[in-house]
Order: C-alpha cells, then structure tokens, then sequence
C-alpha cells in the first residue's frame, strides 16, 4: 500500500496543456491507483483515480513561484485510513442523511451509517473510496476552452443502499492563462434515486506544507467571503431542521471578508435564491478565499443552491499528510459546492431526485488570481 518511486509511464502534451501519467500505488485489495498531472504552465492540478482525488494543486503566489494549495497525503493506504474525504468526490449524496435512510417514490431505502446512525458524504464505501477511469479529455469548441482530465465510475443498483445504476462522470479542466480549474459533474441513472456530488479538497493559500516542513499548516492570516445571506441551522448531529436562517448579526454572516482565525464552521450557506442555476446561465458567485501574505486569492463559482464551509474542526493530529506534516485542527478550509445536507429527507428544499431520462449536471470553478 505504501508509494513507491514515482516512475512516468505516458506523457502527452497538447497544444497548452501538460500531461503524466504515473504509479502511485496499490489498494488494500490490490487495485492499482495512478496519479495524473496536468500543467498549463501556470496551474498544476495532479489527481489520483482514487476517488477522483485532486491530490496536488499548485498556483502562483504574488512572487510568482507555485505552491500546493490542498492537503493530502503521500500514499495510497494515507487515503484508505482517512476519514477526512481529503481531495475526493464524495457521493452518491455528499453531506449527511438523517438515519442513514430517505423515502423515494413511496418506498423507503436504507443506506450505510458511517457517522453514527447518520450516511455522510455516499457511506462507508462511498466514492471516495473507488478506482474512477482517467482520460485527457478537451471541452468542445462550442462549450468552453477547457483542457484536462475526465474521470468516470459507474455505480451498481444498491450501492450503499441507494437504488438505480449511476453512471457518473467528472471533468477536471484547466483553462490555459486564466487560472482557472472548473469543475463539471454529469450522472445519469437507470431508475430514480437521488445524487449530490461535491468536490471534498482542503485549502490552504499559505501552502500544504508550512515552511521547513515544521507543524500543522494553519489558516491564520486567510480571510472569507460567501455571498450568503441565509444558512440552514443543524442540531447537535449537525442534521439541518428544515428552517432557513438570516446569516445577518451571526457569525455566519461572511457576506464582507472576516477573518477565519476564529471561525468554527461546518454549515451549509445558501447562495443566490438557495435554487440552482439553471442550464446555459453564467455561474453564480459564491465565496472568495484570500491569503494576502502569499498574495493569493481564490474565487468559486457554481451552479449549486449551496456552499458548506467546513473549516476542519475535526483535524486533531491523527491525520498524517503529505511530507509527514500531522493535520491539527484549522490546518484547511472545505468549500463544497452542493445541495443542502439530508435533502432527501427535507421537501422544501431544492430536490437531489434524478430519474431516467434526466441528466444530474452541476459546474463549479475555482479562480486563482492576487490579493487586492
């Protein structure tokens, strides 16, 4: 399961973008995992086919030089132990399902708990957990000028529980010379069920790995803003009630730049009208994150009614990442573009019902530029 030397055994280059292919490791059950780079010569983006984890991302800071932004660890079995989604796309249903069960069309389903008697982020074997397959893929002309990866899982009638073959696709793409990663998720089924996916990365704009290889990575320094004037209040178990809420005199209001040295969150903010962005229509605004020391700040855009600001509470040291640098609490910032947590349980929000026929489509950006 450890990482052995990484050795390219395929590189491609098109007309901008900059592709390997390597070895990164095998599974508990001996699936080989690879780990894909590709380089607009600004923006690196490496990913595992590992639960379509992006393992690496390196942008430019105010001197130019590149740093990764995102933690993770450095080798397969890092992954397997971890419970912190670090990097993955999560589903079949990212966020929490009260009761591990939800009622579709009449008939009630069960799913695996992973969180108590609650599913979090698709169960114990959720797709984080799976080997997608991995291709160089461009956006057509009539669709974008994005360049990178295209990553595909198909999962099986009964699924953790969850009715109806889905066969799911991810885009990872870089568009040369704008600093810009979008994200584009795409599911189709075979009967009704319910999907919400969600990209589960860490941010740190100050670097993955603090200078000289020394203590846990921190957000001290980095500021937030989400253009969110209500939020959905959870209990104890963090299960929404079904209430939407002003962020306004809370601290959840983000909606001018706070600093996040104090800031506790794992909460669903809601964006816009709290409905998606139809097909066709820009991407909506929603969070800026900025680290001025580093002079590097990024930007999310999505289709998504959602945003849940986790800003990594449950980190304790246990969490051994990349460079042997132990994760603590605060060491990254989870902004995770999606539906509302428990939907399915919940009518009166926007609904995460897929049925044959229909296409579950969901696109979100990430921007890098400077501060100020």
């Amino acid at each position: 399961m450890g990482r052995g030397p990484l050795f390219t055994v395929g590189r491609v280059t098109s007309s901008a973008i900059a592709y390997t292919d390597q070895h990164f490791g095998v599974t508990a059950t001996g699936e080989s995992v690879r780990r894909w780079t590709m380089d607009d010569g600004e923006v690196a983006v490496g990913v595992l086919s590992l639960g379509a984890v992006i393992h690496s991302l390196e942008v430019p800071g105010a001197a130019g030089q590149r740093d990764d932004v995102v933690l993770g660890f450095d080798t397969v079995g890092g992954y397997e132990s971890s419970k912190t989604f670090a990097g993955a796309v999560v589903g079949r249903l990212a966020n929490r399902l009260s009761d591990a069960r939800f009622t579709l069309d009449g008939v009630e389903y069960t799913v695996v708990p992973n969180e108590g008697s609650t599913a979090l982020h698709g169960g114990l074997d959720g797709f984080h957990r799976r080997i997608w397959s991995v291709e160089p893929y461009a956006e057509p002309a009539d669709q974008g000028s994005g360049q990178g990866l295209r990553l595909r899982l198909t999962s099986p009638d009964g699924d953790q529980g969850f009715p109806g073959q889905l066969d799911v696709t991810v885009d990872y793409l870089l568009v040369p010379g704008e600093r810009r990663l979008k994200i584009n998720y795409s599911a189709r089924t075979d009967r009704p069920t319910v999907v919400n996916l969600t990209q589960h990365a860490y941010f740190n704009l100050a670097g993955a790995q603090p200078v000289g290889g020394a203590g846990s990575p921190t957000l001290d320094g980095h500021q937030l803003q989400v253009e969110a004037a209500h939020y959905t209040p959870v209990d104890g178990r963090l299960l929404p009630s079904g209430e939407e809420a002003h962020t306004i005199g809370t601290s959840f209001d983000l909606r001018t730049p706070q600093p996040l040295d104090f800031l506790n969150l794992d909460h669903n903010l809601i964006l816009g009208n709290g409905l998606p962005v139809p097909p066709g229509e820009p991407l909506r605004w929603a969070a800026a994150l900025e680290y001025p020391a580093a002079g590097r700040r990024m930007e999310v855009l999505t289709t998504e009614p959602g945003i849940q600001v986790y800003t990594g509470g449950g980190l304790d040291g246990t969490e051994v990442g990349k460079g042997g640098v132990a994760y603590q609490k605060g060491a990254g910032i989870c902004l995770e573009t999606q539906h509302f947590p428990d939907s399915p349980n919940h009518p009166e929000f926007p609904t995460t019902t897929v049925r044959p026929g229909e296409e579950y489509l969901s696109r979100t950006e990430f921007r890098f530029g400077p501060t100020g």
